[in-house]
């Protein structure tokens, strides 16, 4: 079913990462998130970020709670580097959502004509997207394989 709902829509190289995708990729190395932030290093997708993007991540890397796991990640700085860094941010996004802070993530993909990737879908819920196009992480890999499986 998702094959068929892929082949339509062609699935953009361009990228958002919400800070949940990066965290599981510092914890798990062998997990899908960690996947997609290796395809951005080896620059086969685009990843592109905002100042306040940049501030959550490291923001959130700080945390205290996130000290034992060694955060930030030895990758983030490759990461960030292999990113495409805009000079400024989205502005504010219109509609509310359940978590204030994720709707810079909703408004800078939105602008820049990016699929957000998010682990936590409930933060942006259909009615707020105005056409965003958000997707977890497994469901963006998948059609992204799809998509290179029909380029061959």
């Amino acid at each position: 079913m998702f094959r068929e709902a892929v082949s339509d829509t062609m699935i953009s190289p361009r990228v958002v990462l919400d800070t949940n995708v990066l965290l599981t990729a510092g914890f798990k190395e062998n997990s899908i998130p960690a996947e997609i932030v290796k395809m951005i290093i080896l620059k086969e997708i685009q990843a592109l970020n905002c100042p306040g993007i940049v501030e959550e991540y490291k923001e959130v890397f700080s945390r205290a709670r996130f000290k034992k796991w060694k955060f930030p990640p030895p990758w983030f700085e490759i990461f960030l580097a292999q990113s495409t860094s805009l000079d400024c941010d989205p502005p504010s996004w219109p509609l509310m959502g359940p978590d204030p802070d994720d709707l810079l993530f909703l408004s800078f993909a939105h602008q820049q004509g990016a699929i957000l990737i998010s682990e936590n879908m409930k933060d942006y819920p259909a009615e707020i997207r105005q056409g965003t196009i958000v997707m977890d992480p497994s469901e963006y890999r998948c059609g992204h394989s799809l998509e290179r499986e029909g380029r061959r």
